[in-house]
């Protein structure tokens, strides 16, 4: 089991020995992909974070716009339920992942940092799947 990663640096690349195989240093198709994987399986678990956290996050990160935050948030826009508003904000997130890998890493880091029960568990499994699709690669 690889332990969790802990950084207050969003691009920070863990060091440990255990945590490499995790966290590759030189981006690669399979990485990428699996982290995609990842992501893609994950909507149904993500539905109890608060959106609201995790668009901010995105927004500061870069990753969607303070216009596509809004259109996502607030129901009056589309009146798009929750978890299709999840699965749009996932979207935004799933596509940064094919261009920087890094994105998956500090979604991890963001899940630890919304400190629940919850998050850090939902932050452990996307981990673990992240882990065992790298081993089969």
């Amino acid at each position: 089991m690889v332990p969790a990663f802990q950084s207050n640096d969003a691009t920070a690349v863990p060091t440990d020995p255990a945590m490499v195989l995790a966290f590759p240093t030189e981006p690669s198709y399979s990485n990428k992909n699996n982290a995609h994987k990842v992501l893609t399986s994950s909507n149904d678990m993500l539905t109890k974070i608060d959106l609201m956290y995790l668009a901010d996050k995105m927004v500061e990160k870069g990753i969607i716009t303070s216009e596509q935050k809004r259109e996502i948030v607030d129901d009056r826009y589309h009146g798009l339920s929750g978890f299709q508003r999840i699965n749009k904000l996932l979207d935004h997130l799933r596509d940064t992942v094919e261009v920087n890998e890094g994105t998956f890493q500090w979604f991890i880091k963001i899940l630890n940092d919304y400190n629940t029960v919850w998050s850090k568990s939902v932050a452990k499994k996307l981990m673990d799947k992240y882990t065992e699709l790298q081993m089969t690669s």
